[in-house]
């Protein structure tokens, strides 16, 4: 199976999952944590599964305009891949 083939794609129930919390911060104007492991492109083409923690944090900008703030750290996580 190619690695790049549905977890780097967007628009995909991966993807879905994983964005989805931006609109929730967005919404509820309240931060969300939560860990990660997503497939990432290396400068030289490869893929690597990259495990990181993210707390996405409500945010105002110029003009009033709502959007959030993202601070992640690679490091481990609680999910086991199988």
């Amino acid at each position: 199976m190619n690695p790049d083939s549905f977890p780097c794609l967007t628009g995909h129930s991966y993807d879905q999952v994983v964005s989805a919390a931006y609109r929730k911060v967005v919404m509820t104007e309240r931060p969300h944590y939560d860990h990660i492991i997503a497939a990432m492109s290396a400068p030289d083409a490869t893929v690597f599964w990259c495990p990181y923690q993210r707390v996405i944090l409500p945010h105002r900008f110029e003009g009033n305009r709502k959007g959030v703030v993202v601070v992640s750290k690679v490091g481990p996580v609680d999910i086991k891949v199988i």
